[in-house]
């Protein structure tokens, strides 16, 4: 009898654990939709640390990317051209 009475008591503490644990940079606000594209599209083949260590002119920024989409990244047209307009919005080269 007092083993049924814990399951329910389990389950609240599993479920609080879960919670507690569950990555709070999943949910961000303050994550936008170029940093997550940039995320999926880039870091599946190198840390995202990598393009932001860097600094380039639009253009310098538009033939990285399409040098990675040529080595096989899979990203639409569409989200190049966010990526590349994102990375130039945060990481622009100083002339």
């Amino acid at each position: 009898m007092a083993q049924r009475k814990r399951l329910p008591m389990l389950g609240a503490v599993l479920l609080l654990a879960a919670l507690i644990l569950t990555p709070l940079g999943c949910t961000s606000k303050e994550r936008s939709p170029e940093a997550h594209l940039l995320e999926v599209g880039c870091g599946v083949c190198h840390s995202t640390e990598t393009p932001l260590s860097k600094r380039k002119t639009l253009e310098g920024w538009r033939r990285t990317v399409n040098a990675m989409r040529a080595r096989g990244a899979r990203i639409s047209d569409e989200e190049a051209e966010k990526i590349v307009n994102y990375l130039y919005r945060i990481r622009p080269k100083d002339n």
